[in-house]
């Protein structure tokens, strides 16, 4: 029984391709391959220095891109004028506190077409 090779198996045919992993391809692969590797790349001290520049740029564009993001949000939506009860037009947008400056974004001076 020890020579006897037939339990053995050994595919006939080749396997079936199957796509690469989500972390290799595409816009993750990318990022990946490009980016975050050149955050890891500890070899020497000029690739330390560029990883810790990487490092903080990015985490500044991340910082900088939500503090938009949230103006943005904040302006069109949430201190936003949408009613003009009074039908005053220009002066429903502008407040005491402003000055007499309008400051939000005011959706109720957009006339009837």
């Amino acid at each position: 029984m020890e020579n006897d090779k037939s339990y053995a198996y050994v595919r006939q045919q080749d396997a079936p391709l199957l796509p690469p992993p989500i972390s290799e391809a595409g816009l993750i692969g990318w990022f990946n391959q490009n980016i975050l590797n050149l955050m890891n790349d500890f070899s020497s001290v000029k690739a330390s220095l560029r990883s810790i520049v990487m490092a903080v740029v990015t985490l500044g564009l991340i910082y900088y891109s939500a503090q938009i993001i949230w103006a943005l949000i904040d302006f069109m939506f949430i201190e936003a004028v949408w009613t003009d009860p009074d039908e005053t037009k220009r002066d429903v947008c502008t407040t005491v506190i402003a000055g007499g400056i309008q400051h939000d974004g005011c959706m109720a001076r957009v006339g009837h077409w």
